[in-house]
């Protein structure tokens, strides 16, 4: 209870050192508040490493080590077997969670053109960061993390170590002069001009970028009343780090650094957390123990040029309204000074992102599905151990030779044809007959392994395994989504994680990118298809607007069987309730049925169609920026998506001036539509020859069901179930 008041009221403390020593006190004291849950978080990591005869020394709530199963001679002929059904139901649920990328948006702060701009090139951002940071190997461990120990972070922040060359105007101090007196009122920065070109001159700088790390819990620390991320107080990460990364990182003398770096001294004395967390990175994966350290043992040598830097970061009070960061390293403070994150959400004062993968009541951390797998994999590690001992002790027949039966030792040895013989007068050798595992011990096996499937919530449909006799698409994704049900809470955390992650990339994109970075830029542009290319030429995180605020679409996150998936598309497609004959709902639907790159005919004019609303609707605000309509549009198209948007009720609140300008747009289509109509018709009276009649709608269709049998087959994969 004195560990949590002084952790109350370390935000009263402004003196630096009195703050390292307290948080210094923290690291160790999460040492113990930490016990507990490394006892399950080590043991998961160990089973998932084929590590499972292991027995644990000390009391689960004061701390202890995990050892391997002393082997004696009294027991070395017990067989352990490992069949790792755990690591079958991690990399289950790890598909589950990283299979589907989900599609992910920025929606703008107001549906003004300036805006909805901004959030299209947010959109850019994000798929660029995507790529640059290598998101889905992090969203991987970060998927690894949280079925492993249920709570996982992640962490987005400014690196100033990262070197990124950026092209930067040079500038210099001027001195502001009164005109009248001459006296100097100031100074203000003016860019270079090169006096023979008259052109800016620039300069590459080497600058700092996003970055993002998955953080495990063991280098975690916070508020013990906390039950959620956005209310707790403060959050502490250490992390083991040279003394030359600190001198780069904390040598500096702008606001909040305290210059003390070079009194920062080695330190390998780790905690019982971090020591844990050292150790896991060494295991091997062999059963025999080789590069395993136990928990409460000296760990390996982190290295002699090494500290522990502990990061805390403080929520916004009254007293320090925008938070709090504090660094320290051994005992020295290195840095303490307002938060350098922000935005207007309750996590935004800190860097990190967590994923919890089944919340309980009044607790912090997360519950993880191995933890109770565990027990029944060693339960199942013992019937397996108990199969291969009578394996190896009772399936052969044993052999009873009295004594005065005349028999050598080793000559019955059970070689085919073997003739034994024996005394008439004693007592004739005899055989037991071999005995088999009962038959309720492989029963057991089953029932238990199913025990697994249903408790973690890897279910054989999980796996794609169609269970026997399904075959209908409706009773197949029936059974998918039943069965996957209860996993659907974590996959919405999962969704929140990303989102929450995304967000604050953005924001430190739109607060820190103060100049072009070429290398970006160019990644933009790759990533580009509906925004003008001088947008993002000059991009910088201003041109954001803080439009920042990234939502992931519904259901996009929840993995689905593709065979169920198409077989439903094509069973809607059938009775007409797709609308096949829309262009854009034709692509849509190819596209969901994977098919893809047919698009050349209606695909360039869909989206420019889709991008002159968008330009009409904002008219007020760019009056030159009015489309112009292309002879060589089908216009058909064209006219079809503008008066989707005119039907909306929506419509009505644009400006007169606006709707007015749609009005004339579509016009213009109906003048093109009739001239091609009309030039049609004089050339069918020119040759002689009446105009043809269009063909009839049901030679392309199934009896208007909006789609054919012959493009059915073309269409639909072999692995699609029977339709009902």
């Amino acid at each position: 209870m004195a560990e949590q008041n002084f952790q109350r009221d370390i935000t009263d403390i402004d003196d630096i050192d009195e703050l390292a020593r307290r948080i210094e006190q923290d690291y160790r004291s999460d040492t113990s508040q930490k016990s507990a849950l490394a006892y399950n978080w080590e043991r998961n990591h160990l089973f998932l490493d084929g590590k499972q005869w292991i027995v644990f020394d000390g009391e689960r709530g004061r701390g202890g080590q995990w050892k391997q199963l002393t082997v004696s001679r009294a027991n070395e002929y017990i067989p352990r077997p490992v069949t790792n059904y755990t690591m079958d139901i991690y990399q289950t649920l790890k598909a589950y969670l990283t299979q589907h990328r989900p599609r992910s948006t920025v929606t703008p702060n107001t549906q003004t053109y300036r805006d909805k701009m901004a959030a299209k090139i947010a959109n850019l951002c994000a798929e660029a960061n995507w790529e640059r940071l290598k998101e889905e190997k992090n969203y991987e461990l970060a998927a690894s993390g949280g079925i492993s120990y249920g709570t996982i972070f992640k962490k987005d922040y400014w690196d100033n170590t990262t070197l990124t060359m950026a092209r930067v105007p040079r500038v210099v101090e001027q001195p502001l002069t009164d005109p009248m007196t001459g006296q100097v009122l100031g100074y203000e920065e003016r860019e270079v001009v090169d006096p023979e070109t008259g052109e800016v001159m620039y300069d590459e700088l080497p600058l700092g970028d996003v970055n993002t790390a998955v953080v495990e819990p063991y280098r975690i620390s916070l508020d013990p009343l906390a039950s959620d991320l956005h209310n707790c107080r403060w959050i502490t990460e250490s992390s083991i780090q040279t003394l030359e990364w600190i001198k780069e990182q904390y040598g500096k003398s702008a606001p909040g650094y305290t210059g003390r770096v070079e009194e920062v001294k080695p330190d390998n004395s780790l905690s019982n957390a971090m020591r844990r967390f050292v150790n896991l990175k060494t295991s091997s994966g062999t059963r025999s123990g080789a590069g395993y350290s136990p928990s409460g043992a000296e760990s390996e040598d982190v290295g002699a040029n090494t500290a522990i830097v502990h990061e805390r970061y403080e929520a916004p009070s009254r007293k320090h309204p925008k938070g709090r960061m504090i660094v320290v390293a051994n005992h020295i403070p290195l840095y303490a000074g307002e938060s350098p994150y922000s935005g207007p959400e309750l996590g935004d004062w800190h860097p990190y992102s967590e994923f919890r993968w089944e919340v309980l009541p009044g607790r912090f951390w997360g519950k993880s599905p191995i933890d109770d797998v565990v027990e029944i994999q060693k339960h199942i590690n013992s019937i397996d151990a108990a199969i291969i001992l009578v394996r190896k002790t009772m399936a052969i027949p044993q052999k009873l030779i009295p004594l005065d039966s005349g028999i050598k030792p080793g000559e019955w040895n059970g070689r085919p044809g073997l003739e034994v013989r024996f005394r008439t007068s004693g007592t004739p050798p005899s055989t037991i007959p071999s005995a088999g595992v009962d038959a309720q011990v492989f029963q057991e096996r089953a029932q238990k392994l199913e025990d697994m499937k249903n408790i973690s919530g890897a279910v054989d449909i999980l796996k794609g395994d169609r269970p026997p006799g399904v075959t209908a698409a409706s009773a197949l994704e029936m059974l998918y989504e039943v069965g996957t049900g209860k996993l659907r809470p974590a996959l919405d955390r999962w969704k929140m994680f990303i989102e929450s992650s995304q967000k604050k990339q953005l924001r430190l994109l739109a607060r820190k990118y103060r100049e072009p970075r070429p290398e970006f830029i160019r990644l933009l542009h790759s990533k580009n298809r509906d925004v003008p290319k001088e947008a993002i030429d000059r991009f910088i995180g201003s041109d954001l607007y803080d439009n920042c605020n990234v939502v992931i679409e519904a259901g996009s996150n929840i993995p689905k069987l593709q065979s169920a998936e198409k077989a439903l598309l094509l069973q809607l497609a059938q009775v007409g309730s797709l609308n096949l004959e829309s262009p854009q709902n034709k692509l849509e639907f190819n596209r969901r049925m994977g098919v893809v790159g047919f698009d050349n005919e209606v695909g360039p004019d869909v989206k420019r169609a889709e991008w002159e609303n968008d330009v009409l609707e904002n008219l007020q605000f760019s009056a030159d920026n009015t489309p112009i309509v292309l002879a060589d549009e089908m216009h058909e198209v064209h006219k079809e998506i503008h008066m989707r948007r005119v039907k909306e009720p929506s419509f009505l609140s644009l400006p007169a001036e606006v709707q007015q300008a749609f009005m004339q747009h579509i016009q213009e289509h109906d003048q093109f539509i009739e001239m091609q109509q009309a030039m049609e018709m004089e050339q069918s009276l020119m040759s002689g020859m009446p105009p043809e009649p269009a063909e009839p709608e049901v030679s392309t269709r199934s009896q208007g069901r909006g789609i054919s049998q012959e493009m059915q087959k073309k269409v639909i994969s072999p692995d699609v179930p029977e339709l009902e």
